[in-house]
């Protein structure tokens, strides 16, 4: 007579999605035999490749290898996502976040004009939105988001190889691919949730400090989708390039040190190109290079997309930083008698606005794609 337990079976499935492997130490398989049977090892008729009956005393034991976990097909870049969110999603780097970027907005609404309050609401939005425009342009999704976002996605890289925990990843039922995707959208849910928070504020501290009637706050909550949309763009801009530098570099103060020459070469370097004149900077296709007047395309683009009247002022400024207008046409757009402007500024069109937005997506795309065959192709130690 042959008496037979069954062994435990494996359900369910790991935290990476793939099968829990089975534990056959103690849930392998008895048999009883015949004490006359001399041989201590027995091939068990109709056993599976790898499987053998080793006798001890009276019983006899079946052993079986263990096969290696197989991958599901079933992407689970969320997990790296999730797993990421715990390293970055914190109170104390949210509020060291909104501290850095309130600050400025907060300071100028101390030196804005004292007689903006005495203004009727609809010209205290006009001059909230100058403010705001320009503050969101330099600041608020300016060059600290910029820093921000190339500090955060070269720590979360960066941290796996030097921890030595990119090993530990890989050895799971993960694709590199799903690794890096899975990452960059944890560092992009973390910036779309401070940007938001970020132009709320300021918009409501700038209205409070500035002496401004609180009745233009829903106001100026229309433009916050162009501001978003454009501050989403920027993060992702920047998080790519600084993505791409994490897999070839294993410090994340390198990566920062690159991503600000990049942000001096593109936003103050191509100041200067642009004050050679328009001939020299269009004969040397540096419209082509200059991401500082792209982006600035992107952000006029965006804010008239969404109907927003832009005032002479505002066109100024926008001028001398990212040269999408002219500057020089300012005086002509004078009334001499009254003193303020008659029409709007010239705008430079050194490169069309809907080529500054494809460039402006399809960059950060070719940025991710590269940083994904970079890891692939990765030895991890």
């Amino acid at each position: 007579m042959v008496r037979r337990r069954g062994g435990p079976q494996a359900d369910g499935w790991d935290e990476w999605g793939g099968a829990k492997e089975q534990e056959w130490g103690n849930g392998m398989e008895d048999t009883t035999v015949d004490q006359n049977n001399n041989e201590n090892n027995i091939e068990k008729p109709g056993a599976g490749e790898g499987e053998k009956v080793k006798k001890g005393g009276g019983l006899t034991m079946l052993s079986r290898s263990r096969e290696p976990k197989k991958a599901s097909s079933a992407f689970k870049f969320h997990v790296i996502t999730g797993r990421a969110l715990k390293d970055i999603f914190t109170l104390r780097r949210i509020i060291v976040y909104l501290v850095i970027l309130l600050a400025v907005p907060v300071i100028t609404s101390f030196f804005m004009s004292s007689k903006i309050s005495s203004y009727p609401i609809d010209m205290q939005v006009v001059k909230l939105t100058d403010y705001l425009f320009v503050l969101s342009y330099l600041w608020i999704a300016g060059i600290p988001l910029v820093f921000m976002s190339a500090g955060t996605i070269s720590s979360i890289v960066t941290a796996e190889r030097t921890q030595g925990t990119m090993l530990q990843l890989v050895t799971k039922p993960l694709r590199r691919w799903e690794i890096i995707i899975g990452k960059f959208l944890a560092f992009f849910i973390l910036f779309a949730f401070v940007e938001i928070l970020a132009f709320l504020l300021s918009i409501y501290l700038m209205i409070y400090f500035s002496g401004c009637h609180m009745s233009v706050f829903p106001s100026m909550l229309a433009f916050l989708p162009p501001l978003l949309l454009y501050s989403f763009i920027v993060s992702i801009f920047f998080g790519s390039i600084a993505l791409l530098l994490s897999t070839a570099l294993k410090k994340t103060a390198h990566t920062i040190l690159i991503i600000a020459f990049l942000v001096m070469f593109f936003y103050i370097g191509f100041l200067f190109f642009r004050l050679l004149g328009t001939n020299t900077y269009l004969k040397f296709y540096l419209n082509y290079l200059d991401i500082g007047y792209i982006l600035g395309n992107v952000y006029i683009s965006l804010l008239q997309g969404f109907s927003v009247d832009l005032s002479p002022n505002f066109q100024l400024i926008f001028g001398f930083t990212a040269g999408t207008y002219d500057p020089a046409a300012f005086m002509d757009t004078l009334d001499p008698d009254q003193g303020f402007q008659l029409t709007t500024l010239p705008a430079n069109n050194y490169v069309s606005a809907p080529f500054s937005m494809i460039l402006s997506l399809l960059l950060p795309v070719a940025f991710i794609v590269l940083s994904v065959l970079r890891i692939g192709k990765m030895e991890v130690s």
